[in-house]
């Protein structure tokens, strides 16, 4: 409360709260798959809006960072993060103009890599948020389950099936193998 000539004001600050929660995504991709989708984070504002400027994310998985050649988030508005590579693990991407979230309302960032895979076999990949930059008072994290992002289908053993087709005299049948 303040009192200036005799008038009294009474001011009420908002803390303002960023509601974060993250969906992973998986799956099987070529082995140099562009623009994959690996994670959606929705971002919530409670309590006032909240500027979003950028966020950091950690590979993880059986991968190396020289696996992943480029990544990149994208809002439910179009709004595009600057490209990002990786550094000990770690993609810190920023936005040219901070995201504004108004009070109750939500936004979705989807993060994006490109593979850049020399050895594929046996690698997986997947992401989780390391950190958010915002001027929110506090940041709640609702935690997930990861799924990598494998990066190519196991190959199957062949299998021979128990029988042969012969073909003598327009006439064709099967023949047990040895």
């Amino acid at each position: 409360m303040t009192c200036v000539l005799g008038i009294f004001f009474f001011s009420t600050t908002f803390a303002a709260t960023l509601n974060i929660s993250q969906v992973a995504h998986s799956g099987t991709v070529p082995k140099n798959g562009v623009r994959v989708p690996f994670l959606t984070i929705t971002a919530t504002a409670v309590g006032g809006k909240v500027t979003l400027s950028g966020l950091s994310v950690r590979r993880n998985g059986l991968s190396q960072d020289d696996d992943i050649s480029r990544v990149i988030a994208i809002t439910n508005g179009f709004k595009k993060s600057l490209n990002a590579g990786l550094s000990d693990g770690v993609a810190t991407l920023s936005f040219r103009n901070p995201l504004v979230i108004p009070n109750g309302e939500s936004t979705e960032i989807t993060v994006y890599a490109n593979l850049d895979m020399q050895f594929p076999i046996g690698r997986t990949v997947f992401f989780t948020l390391e950190n958010i930059e915002s001027d929110a008072e506090s940041v709640v994290f609702v935690p997930i389950a990861q799924h990598p992002v494998r990066d190519s289908v196991p190959k199957l053993k062949k299998t021979r099936p128990p029988f042969r087709i012969v073909c003598e005299k327009r006439g064709c049948q099967k023949v047990p193998r040895e």
